[in-house]
């Protein structure tokens, strides 16, 4: 299973990013308040899991995870993932926080 513990320890360092992404946003941004949104919306079933979607999106392309947020987009909610993928490709990714579709993809060249 050390396929299954690489996932895994995608998906913790995602959540982490995540975290620390919401805990440097300004005090009127982050908080107690955006975790127990994010947690309702996850609950209500207005979004995937974050580990549904990193789990999703690395099998499709695999890399390692730099930073995830999660913002509204044109009225739906996105989760933002920057990526380097394999060949150091450092890639953007906007996946609609409700159904894992991918939206949009950015490289960055440089």
């Amino acid at each position: 299973a050390p396929r299954g513990m690489a996932m895994r320890r995608r998906i913790a360092g995602a959540i982490a990013v995540l975290l620390l992404s919401l805990a440097l946003l300004p005090p009127a941004m982050a908080g107690e308040d955006d975790q127990d949104r994010v947690r309702d919306l996850r609950q209500q079933g207005k979004i995937l899991p974050l580990s549904v979607i990193v789990e999703r999106l690395t099998a499709q392309h695999p890399g390692r995870i730099l930073q995830v947020e999660l913002e509204n987009e044109h009225g739906k909610r996105v989760y933002e993932i920057q990526m380097i993928l394999q060949g150091g490709i450092l890639r953007t990714f906007h996946v609609e926080a409700h159904t894992g579709a991918i939206l949009a993809t950015t490289k960055r060249e440089d």
